[in-house]
Protein backbone atom coordinates (compact mmCIF):
# COMPACT_ATOMS: atom_id res chain seq x y z
CA UNK A 1 0.00 0.00 0.00
CA UNK A 2 2.80 2.32 0.92
CA UNK A 3 4.00 2.15 -2.79
CA UNK A 4 0.83 2.73 -4.23
CA UNK A 5 0.18 5.94 -2.03
CA UNK A 6 3.33 7.56 -2.77
CA UNK A 7 1.97 7.34 -6.93
CA UNK A 8 -1.90 8.27 -5.59
CA UNK A 9 -0.88 11.01 -2.85
CA UNK A 10 1.35 14.05 -2.75
CA UNK A 11 1.96 16.88 -5.53
CA UNK A 12 1.31 16.64 -9.34
CA UNK A 13 1.85 18.98 -12.05
CA UNK A 14 -0.10 19.17 -15.43
CA UNK A 15 0.23 21.49 -18.24
CA UNK A 16 -3.61 21.53 -19.04
CA UNK A 17 -6.51 19.31 -17.65
CA UNK A 18 -6.98 16.06 -20.06
CA UNK A 19 -3.37 15.12 -18.10
CA UNK A 20 -5.46 14.83 -14.80
CA UNK A 21 -6.04 11.17 -13.85
CA UNK A 22 -10.06 10.80 -14.08
CA UNK A 23 -10.82 8.50 -10.59
CA UNK A 24 -14.37 10.41 -10.02
CA UNK A 25 -13.02 13.07 -7.27
CA UNK A 26 -10.65 15.30 -8.84
CA UNK A 27 -12.81 18.07 -10.57
CA UNK A 28 -10.63 20.45 -13.11
CA UNK A 29 -12.37 22.72 -15.48
CA UNK A 30 -11.64 21.41 -18.86
CA UNK A 31 -10.20 24.52 -19.59
CA UNK A 32 -7.66 25.08 -17.28
CA UNK A 33 -3.70 25.29 -17.75
CA UNK A 34 -0.70 25.30 -15.59
CA UNK A 35 -2.42 22.64 -13.44
CA UNK A 36 -0.98 21.92 -9.53
CA UNK A 37 -2.25 19.19 -7.81
CA UNK A 38 -1.67 17.91 -4.31
CA UNK A 39 -3.76 15.36 -3.26
CA UNK A 40 -4.57 13.34 0.00
CA UNK A 41 -6.90 10.48 1.63
CA UNK A 42 -9.23 12.81 2.46
CA UNK A 43 -9.29 15.38 -0.66
CA UNK A 44 -7.12 17.38 -2.65
CA UNK A 45 -5.66 21.12 -3.02
CA UNK A 46 -5.27 22.48 -6.85
CA UNK A 47 -4.05 25.73 -8.63
CA UNK A 48 -4.52 26.36 -12.04
CA UNK A 49 -5.06 29.37 -14.80
CA UNK A 50 -8.68 30.13 -16.53
CA UNK A 51 -10.90 32.67 -17.69
CA UNK A 52 -13.83 34.06 -15.60
CA UNK A 53 -16.52 33.14 -18.12
CA UNK A 54 -15.06 29.35 -18.34
CA UNK A 55 -15.32 28.77 -14.73
CA UNK A 56 -18.21 30.17 -14.22
CA UNK A 57 -19.94 27.53 -17.02
CA UNK A 58 -18.00 25.35 -15.17
CA UNK A 59 -19.23 25.92 -11.56
CA UNK A 60 -22.65 25.86 -12.71
CA UNK A 61 -22.28 22.74 -14.68
CA UNK A 62 -20.64 21.72 -11.60
CA UNK A 63 -24.28 22.99 -9.21
CA UNK A 64 -26.79 21.79 -11.92
CA UNK A 65 -25.65 18.01 -10.79
CA UNK A 66 -27.05 18.45 -7.05
CA UNK A 67 -29.43 21.70 -6.96
CA UNK A 68 -30.52 20.63 -4.10
CA UNK A 69 -27.40 21.52 -2.15
CA UNK A 70 -26.67 24.27 -4.14
CA UNK A 71 -29.32 26.63 -4.51
CA UNK A 72 -28.72 29.87 -2.78
CA UNK A 73 -26.15 31.55 -5.33
CA UNK A 74 -26.46 34.56 -7.53
CA UNK A 75 -24.61 37.16 -9.81
CA UNK A 76 -23.97 39.04 -6.57
CA UNK A 77 -21.13 36.22 -6.32
CA UNK A 78 -19.12 37.03 -9.34
CA UNK A 79 -18.84 40.45 -8.53
CA UNK A 80 -15.72 42.12 -6.33
CA UNK A 81 -17.53 42.36 -2.29
CA UNK A 82 -17.87 46.06 -1.51
CA UNK A 83 -18.08 47.71 2.29
CA UNK A 84 -16.95 49.81 4.27
CA UNK A 85 -12.68 50.09 4.93
CA UNK A 86 -12.97 48.58 8.13
CA UNK A 87 -15.51 45.80 7.11
CA UNK A 88 -13.10 45.32 4.17
CA UNK A 89 -9.94 45.34 6.16
CA UNK A 90 -11.51 42.53 8.54
CA UNK A 91 -12.96 40.72 5.85
CA UNK A 92 -9.53 40.40 4.15
CA UNK A 93 -7.64 39.07 7.35
CA UNK A 94 -10.08 36.41 8.11
CA UNK A 95 -10.03 35.59 4.39
CA UNK A 96 -6.20 35.42 4.38
CA UNK A 97 -6.61 33.44 7.17
CA UNK A 98 -9.41 30.55 5.96
CA UNK A 99 -7.00 30.46 2.73
CA UNK A 100 -3.86 29.96 4.59
CA UNK A 101 -5.30 27.00 6.84
CA UNK A 102 -6.88 25.51 3.67
CA UNK A 103 -3.24 25.37 1.51
CA UNK A 104 -0.73 24.69 4.03
CA UNK A 105 2.70 23.99 2.61
CA UNK A 106 1.57 25.43 -0.65
CA UNK A 107 3.27 29.00 -1.01
CA UNK A 108 0.06 29.75 -2.30
CA UNK A 109 -0.84 33.31 -1.59
CA UNK A 110 -4.18 35.06 -0.79
CA UNK A 111 -5.17 38.35 -2.84
CA UNK A 112 -8.37 40.87 -2.00
CA UNK A 113 -9.33 40.60 -4.86
CA UNK A 114 -9.93 37.10 -5.11
CA UNK A 115 -13.43 35.54 -5.78
CA UNK A 116 -14.40 32.67 -3.26
CA UNK A 117 -17.15 30.53 -4.25
CA UNK A 118 -18.77 27.09 -3.12
CA UNK A 119 -20.04 23.94 -4.77
CA UNK A 120 -21.65 20.76 -3.01
CA UNK A 121 -21.89 17.42 -3.59
CA UNK A 122 -23.04 15.58 -1.42
CA UNK A 123 -25.16 15.95 1.34
CA UNK A 124 -22.43 14.94 4.13
CA UNK A 125 -20.69 18.34 3.49
CA UNK A 126 -18.35 17.04 0.81
CA UNK A 127 -17.48 19.37 -2.05
CA UNK A 128 -15.28 22.19 -2.63
CA UNK A 129 -14.25 26.11 -2.55
CA UNK A 130 -12.66 27.79 -5.19
CA UNK A 131 -10.93 30.69 -5.02
CA UNK A 132 -10.55 32.72 -8.03
CA UNK A 133 -8.66 35.63 -9.15
CA UNK A 134 -10.45 37.54 -12.71
CA UNK A 135 -7.59 39.82 -13.49
CA UNK A 136 -5.16 36.93 -13.63
CA UNK A 137 -7.20 33.84 -14.00
CA UNK A 138 -5.35 32.03 -11.00
CA UNK A 139 -7.68 29.39 -9.66
CA UNK A 140 -7.79 27.70 -6.12
CA UNK A 141 -9.56 24.50 -5.02
CA UNK A 142 -9.98 23.49 -1.92
CA UNK A 143 -11.92 20.12 -1.90
CA UNK A 144 -13.16 17.62 0.95
CA UNK A 145 -14.34 14.14 0.72
CA UNK A 146 -17.32 12.66 2.81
Amino acid sequence: MAVVDLQRYGRFDYANASQVPRDGDIEIPTDATDITLYRNGAGHWSKFTIDTPSLRSWVDERRSLRPDLNQHHDDDEWLPKLGGPLWQQHMIELSQQVFSDRFPDTGWTYDPSMLELYVRRSDRGGGYTLWHVPSSGDTYISARYW
